[in-house]
């Protein structure tokens, strides 16, 4: 982590000290909660203030000091299920002490209602010095023109986070494409794993608008530097600066299992099913756009075997009244032409194409009658056999695709994020601006094929 602080300092966005970035929840469980702590160039003393009503200290033992830079998962468990909890976190470095005040709720049983937000697709540009080298992929002639690019998405995705927070749901899932190598080319790898931690650190400074209060989950993106055609060291590069960084669940924190890279995973919320997969880390061929566009096609698209087997075990062990995949993008593609289509673009409209023809069986054999998914950049839903394919648009990129490149007939190109309210007769979908206005929604009621449209009417190209 040496050498990456000045960057991040010029953000505005990370304190020297004690902590470098704002501490951030994840794995919420029945009985427990993790807490992402990052400490600042000295070594940091933490004491937690915990409880449901009044506050009361918690020991924290041998987690309750970290050494300068050290990255520590604090699982705080011995909690009850469905209940809202505050927490006072402190922070001492020398004689300077941080405050972090945030709240949380554990998982609730299955008649809970409940509230989870969606965003996806910030692009946030890695920051300063690996500016310096300006790419045709950015269509930018200059390091100001990045560094003020730079400046414009950050500002939307704090946009978007600020709104998903005052929300309060229960937590926040990432559809991928976090972080942004644009300005060393076209989805490369990590050349460092320095420059991995840099990203997430930056990406994690943002997060912090939000991060304390919501519990966060992340899909793997084609730009999160983890994609199955590229060197197994770069890889290995982006995969341990993430797991260092965003606590996602492993193979034991829920019984429905995962990945021991943290890739892929499930859990079960209320009346729903969660299932996160992984598209990009399974896939070796090469799938870019333009003139530096690889070998790989809309069908070459993978879940991997142990993944695949693993979600029809998932789907089917699951008696939840509601089963939604959340995926950066379909196992196949279909937009509006053939580079489009091979990069993964276009949603239900390939529901029927490659693998994704399994997964949409699995789905409708199952139940499961949600897809969320990222990468085109724009809000729409599709209904392919009483399936959604919803994209709840992006909170950062600022390329918004069209319908020659999506296929998509019927979309909005703002940007924005999505609310999901999940109770045990419906799910209401609303896709929301970065004012926090519903301009869109739609919803799906329980045992019921299709869905009704409300508050300004269903949105997206209907199924073929």
């Amino acid at each position: 982590m040496h050498g990456i602080l000045l960057p991040l300092l010029l953000s505005g966005l990370i304190a020297a000290s004690p902590l470098r970035v704002a501490p951030l929840l994840g794995r919420p469980t029945d009985t427990s909660v993790t807490l992402s702590v990052v400490a600042g160039a000295e070594a940091v003393a933490l004491t937690l203030e915990l409880g449901n009503d009044a506050l009361e200290a918690r020991d924290l033992g041998a987690s309750g000091r970290l050494e300068k830079d050290e990255v520590r998962e604090i699982e705080v468990g011995g909690l009850l299920p469905g209940t809202e909890y505050g927490y006072r976190l402190r922070a001492r470095a020398g004689e300077e002490e941080e405050v972090v005040e945030g709240r949380f709720v554990t998982r609730r049983p299955p008649g809970s209602p409940f509230t989870f937000a969606l965003l996806s697709d910030s692009h946030l540009p890695v920051p300063a010095p690996y500016m310096l080298r300006p790419r045709q992929a950015w269509h930018m002639s200059s390091r100001d023109e990045l560094l003020r690019a730079r400046q414009q998405i950050g500002q939307v995705f704090l946009a978007a986070l600020e709104r998903i927070r005052d929300h309060r749901p229960d937590f926040l899932v990432c559809l991928g494409d976090m972080v942004d190598l644009h300005a060393l080319g076209f989805n490369p790898g990590f050349p460092s794993e320095e420059l991995a931690r840099l990203a997430y650190l930056d990406f994690r400074a943002h997060l912090g608008v939000a991060g304390t209060r919501v519990p966060f989950f992340a899909v793997i993106g084609n730009w999160e530097g983890e994609n199955g055609n590229l060197p197994g060291e770069e890889i290995g590069h982006a995969r341990r600066a993430r797991m260092d960084l965003l606590p996602n669940p492993g193979r034991t924190t829920y019984p429905q299992g995962g990945s021991p890279g943290e890739n892929w995973f499930a859990w079960e919320w209320g009346d729903a099913l969660f299932v996160v997969l992984d598209v990009q880390s399974y896939t070796t061929t090469t799938h870019t756009l333009g003139h530096t566009r690889g070998e790989g096609g809309p069908t070459d698209w993978t879940l991997g075997k142990e993944q695949l087997a693993w979600l029809e075990k998932t789907l089917s062990a699951s008696e939840r009244a509601f089963k939604m995949l959340l995926i950066h993008h379909a196992v196949g593609g279909n937009g509006g032409d053939a580079v489009n289509s091979a990069y993964g673009r276009g949603g239900g409209r390939a529901a029927h194409v490659g693998e994704q023809k399994k997964v949409h069986r699995l789905m409708l054999d199952h139940g499961a009658r949600f897809l969320f998914y990222g990468h085109d950049h724009v809000f729409t839903d599709m209904e392919v056999d009483g399936i959604h394919y919803t994209l709840p648009g992006s909170a950062g990129a600022p390329w918004k695709f069209e319908t020659a490149e999506t296929g998509y007939v019927d979309y909005d190109p703002r940007s924005g994020y999505g609310l999901v309210h999940v109770s045990r007769d419906k799910v209401v979908v609303e896709f929301r601006g970065l004012d926090g206005t519903v301009f869109k929604s739609f919803e799906v009621k329980a045992g019921k094929e299709g869905g009704a449209g409300v508050e300004g009417g269903e949105t997206g190209d209907r199924g073929r």
